[in-house]
This record gives structure tokens, sequence and C-alpha cells, in this order.
């Protein structure tokens, strides 16, 4: 299993959008004509198969003291809050 430690700001995280205001702001700001010639971009530099466009967004607020923990099982990924009794 592999493990990845990463620095985290519970800041950083507060400060992504929502999903439903992250889909608002994607709709009313990118057209299907962006969407089409970026694929066509991908595909031409064939990058396509390493590379994907994300809407970076959060389900849910933390406090400070929670990280996010990510656990796989096969092709299954769950992100959940976990409370950090850091010192």
């Amino acid at each position: 299993m592999d493990l990845m430690v990463c620095s985290y700001n519970s800041e950083t995280f507060e400060a992504l959008p929502l999903i439903q205001e992250a889909r608002r702001n994607f709709d009313s700001n990118v057209s299907d004509s962006v969407i089409t010639n970026l694929s066509k971009i991908f595909l031409e530099y064939g990058v396509h198969d390493k590379y994907a466009l994300m809407l970076i967004h959060r389900h849910f607020s933390m406090t400070s003291n929670e990280i996010l923990i990510e656990s796989f099982n096969d092709d299954i990924s769950v992100t959940l809050p976990w409370t950090f009794q850091g010192t």
C-alpha cells in the first residue's frame, strides 16, 4: 500500500467552492466549444490518457482539526474527514 503525506491547510480546503457553486460557475463561464476545443488539443497531443480536466470543489465543510483521508478498495475511492490529534 502506498502512503502519500501532503502538507495541509484547512483554510485552503474551506476556500474551495461547494460542488453546487462550482457547477454553476462552470456552466455560466465555460461553453461547450471550450470543452470541445480542449478535447481536440488533448487528442492532438496524445495526452488524453495521461491528463484530465477536473472541477475542483468540496462536498462538505471541515473544522481546522480535521484532515481528509482517502481510502482505496479496487476501483472505489472514499474520502472522509478524520479528526487530527496533532501536536
